[in-house]
């Protein structure tokens, strides 16, 4: 049976469709999630998120950046996911795959400019965090974060530096801690 509006087969499988092409770098898993496979999300979103969310689990580390990648983008065209998206990153704040780490922090701060409210009141949930990886991330999206909406998350600031005063933070996260604080007092 073949979904004529969508152009895709009954055998079809997207998450095949990224492991062919994207096993060789960021740029091809990320080119591959954007041009190919989000415009088919952003036509059924219902229908496909619920896909996209299982990828998230997948051996594949271009699988799981390619997922988070479009998942964090839905809410440009349908802010109406915004929960349901940012919500989907947290089962990713661990994954120990820097290429994921970084679109996970994109997804955030994506996901932010639709509602800095609710991406604020995402990161007070996770803070502090003891993994590495979540550190990262979670420092990240603060250091990247949009110049224009950044003064939002000035609530954060208080908790940051508890954060990163705690005795038992590495140095090693501390100074990532210290680059958020920075990035939040300059807003």
């Amino acid at each position: 049976m073949i979904d004529h509006r969508l152009g895709i087969g009954a055998g079809f499988s997207m998450a095949g469709f990224i492991r062919v092409g994207a096993n060789n770098s960021w740029e091809d898993a990320d080119r591959l999630a954007m041009d190919a496979v989000e415009p088919i999300v952003r036509k059924c979103p219902d229908k496909w998120l619920s896909e996209m969310a299982t990828w998230l689990n997948d051996e594949n580390k271009w699988i799981r950046r390619a997922s988070i990648t479009i998942i964090g983008r839905l809410p440009m065209q349908h802010s109406a996911y915004t929960s349901q998206c940012i919500e989907s990153t947290e089962r990713l704040l661990f994954d120990t795959d820097m290429d994921v780490r970084r679109a996970v922090s994109f997804a955030i701060r994506v996901c932010a400019r639709a509602d800095p409210k609710l991406a604020c009141a995402f990161l007070k949930k996770q803070i502090p965090a003891t993994n590495p990886a979540a550190v990262w991330v979670l420092c990240d999206v603060i250091r990247s974060m949009d110049r224009r909406i950044i003064a939002e998350f000035g609530s954060l600031l208080s908790r940051y530096k508890k954060w990163g005063a705690a005795p038992d933070v590495s140095s090693k996260d501390k100074r990532s801690i210290e680059s958020a604080i920075k990035a939040l007092q300059a807003s």
